[in-house]
């Protein structure tokens, strides 16, 4: 089974209004941008922050083996990224 979304970390120079992450999509894509020189601490928070809201839309969603949450539930019956099980 092939990939069907894109991951990408990428530092740049500037963001709008100074912010330290930022997060751009596109079908099958999403990309963090990180403000170089910012404190790792703030990057940490925005990022979080970032990812939390992807999540509370529902534009990121995690199916976990079994129905329930991480080491929880059946095995998996479906193949991941890589064709594995």
């Amino acid at each position: 089974m092939a990939p069907t979304a894109c991951v990408e970390v990428e530092v740049v120079d500037t963001l709008p209004g100074g912010q330290p992450t930022m997060v751009l999509e596109e079908k099958g894509r999403i990309r963090f941008l990180i403000l170089k020189g910012a404190p790792i601490e703030e990057i940490g928070r925005s990022l979080q922050g970032d990812m939390q809201h992807e999540i509370d839309s529902g534009l990121w969603d995690q199916h976990w083996p079994g129905g329930g949450g991480p080491g929880e539930g059946k095995e998996s019956t479906e193949d991941g990224p890589d064709g594995t099980p």
